[in-house]
């Protein structure tokens, strides 16, 4: 198997890289994790990021469950066609391909951030023992993500309920809405002068000042891309979705006091039109 990632790197058997530019041995990790909630342009800011000359964003893989126990890694993969032997395998043939030394070294498993992913598998300590780690959080319209979510599970196949049951015999699909309670263990472990904190409708409506504010946190000069943020398919019909009422007032019940310590961590939470006649079936 060829051990080089790149022109400059050499995988080495103890798991680190010969940098053949600078004759010397190197530990490679990513540093910045982008692990915004699902169906949130979780796709799009990686992809745009990827373009600044000092970033590099994980390839082939996008999510390349780094820091999942290997035995939840090792499926993730089997359900992509591939196998993984350990974490070091994961960097190298599914992390670094083609990694000439950026600044940052990106990654965006967005499941760190799902269900009680993060403080079952303790993910934020794990983040913090990376020198230097960073961590991007993207949120959008919690109704609109929890209905484009269950878009997404009848495309794949993993469900054939309507909306309001598949809602109601789901609960994580509200949980994974509950953006304060899914970001504040990273923010307890890093510090939220670590922690970014991006909603999807901004980077949707006004990209390259969201970009010149991701490329600050990270301490990076500004960049001027090519930055035309998209919805996928399933993630643009949620808009026109509605619910019954049950579902609707059993949806902002849940996620009314999470909403508001997320306001209370500055972000405007009122740009989210989460109101009971935009969402109700009439």
């Amino acid at each position: 198997l060829n051990p080089f990632i790149s022109s400059r790197y050499l995988y080495l058997p103890t798991g680190r890289f010969f940098d053949l530019s600078k004759s010397s041995v190197v530990r490679l990790r990513p540093n910045l994790f982008v692990v915004g909630a699902e169906k949130s342009a979780t796709t799009s800011l990686p992809k745009y990021l990827d373009q600044h000359p000092d970033i590099f964003m994980s390839k082939p893989q996008k999510e390349p469950q780094y820091l999942m126990p290997l035995k939840r890694a090792r499926k993730h993969y089997k359900t992509r066609g591939a196998s993984i032997i350990n974490q070091k395998d994961i960097l190298k043939n599914h992390m670094l391909r083609g990694y000439q030394g950026q600044k940052i070294i990106g990654e965006s498993t967005t499941s760190y951030t799902t269900g009680n992913v993060a403080t079952s598998f303790n993910i934020p300590q794990l983040i913090k023992q990376i020198p230097k780690s960073k961590v991007i959080y993207i949120m959008r319209n919690p109704i609109e993500r929890i209905i484009s979510s269950h878009l997404h599970r009848l495309r794949d196949n993993r469900t054939d309920l309507d909306i309001d049951k598949d809602i109601s015999k789901h609960p994580v699909l509200i949980k994974n809405s509950k953006y304060f309670q899914q970001i504040s263990p990273f923010i307890k472990q890093l510090g939220r002068e670590n922690v970014l904190l991006i909603r999807a409708e901004d980077l949707l409506n006004n990209p390259d000042k969201e970009l010149t504010r991701v490329f600050s946190f990270l301490g990076l000069n500004d960049h001027p891309l090519e930055a035309d943020f998209k919805l996928n398919a399933s993630t643009s019909k949620s808009s026109n979705q509605q619910l019954t009422a049950a579902t609707w007032t059993m949806i902002t019940d849940e996620i009314k006091d999470d909403l508001k310590k997320l306001n209370d961590l500055g972000v405007d939470v009122s740009a989210w039109d989460i109101s009971k006649e935009k969402w109700v079936k009439r």
